[in-house]
């Protein structure tokens, strides 16, 4: 019975060895996928696409002020790319500030809701803010928020979006200024 009983726990020994390792094997595999995402985080191809297909001197509204933007760009305008996605409105907007930094503003919204993340042309996440559409004028009001391990997770599948559809903003005529 002693024989059995340790065979018995050898095998749930091994068992669990086995789980561990797929486990560990797992873990190993998701940590390389977020270092992969984070070094193929840029954005730079889209910036290029929406700089020559998107509508030019798009105001920014209250993000201006909410991202403490108006310093590196006076008129607070972009060139955006809208798409339209089941309901919701994903927004792509881009300028340069006068040093030559390349920003992105990216907007996600509904008939009444709306998030916005500034980034920089490698996607690092700057600033976050929600918004809700206010009743007449019908104006965006937002709030920045703190950059939360939530707001990362969205403003990565925002990025992951974008970039999903990055073919389909190619085929989009240029712009004819």
């Amino acid at each position: 019975m002693c024989k059995r009983r340790k065979t018995s726990i050898q095998i749930l020994f091994a068992i669990g060895m086995g789980t561990l390792s797929v486990l560990l094997a797992s873990m190993a595999s998701v940590s390389t996928s977020s270092r992969a995402f984070a070094q193929d985080n840029s954005l730079a191809n889209l910036v290029d696409l929406v700089v020559r297909k998107g509508y030019k001197d798009i105001s920014m509204g209250q993000l201006c002020d909410r991202f403490s933007m108006r310093s590196e760009n006076p008129k607070c305008a972009a060139i955006q790319m809208s798409w339209e996605e089941g309901g919701l409105r994903p927004l792509f907007n881009t300028y340069k500030t006068p040093n030559g930094t390349v920003r992105v503003i990216i907007v996600n919204h509904d008939a009444t809701r709306a998030q916005a993340y500034l980034t920089n042309l490698n996607g690092k996440l700057e600033a976050a803010a929600t918004g809700v559409k206010v009743p007449p004028p019908h104006i965006w009001n937002f709030t920045k928020v703190t950059l939360t391990s939530a707001i990362r997770a969205a403003f990565e599948k925002e990025v992951a979006y974008w970039k999903s559809i990055e073919k389909e903003v190619a085929d989009v005529p240029d712009r004819k200024d």
